[in-house]
């Protein structure tokens, strides 16, 4: 499924955080500025990310369907192709 990652994410804020402290260290006052502003846009992403995982918006919704299969594969959406150009060729 298509979407944000959140261990991606997770990942990119950890690399900020070890630029922020190599700024702080080297008392460059402009990269601190744009780490700390990175730092913040990260979390804001994923705080949002997990509190709205699994759903769509009311446009998305109707591109998609859910997908039941066998036990040992997870449940999970499916994007419906022929909506989806219906929807896009309107």
């Amino acid at each position: 499924m298509a979407g944000i990652s959140i261990r991606a994410y997770s990942l990119w804020f950890v690399g900020a955080l070890f630029f922020l402290a190599y700024a702080a260290m080297i008392g460059d006052v402009v990269f601190i500025l744009a780490q700390v502003l990175s730092v913040a846009a990260i979390s804001v992403i994923v705080i949002f990310a997990r509190r709205y995982e699994n759903e769509f918006c009311l446009l998305h919704s109707r591109l998609v369907v859910p997908v039941t299969r066998p036990n040992n594969l997870r449940a999970g959406w499916h994007l419906a192709i022929s909506d989806c150009r219906a929807t896009l060729n309107k």
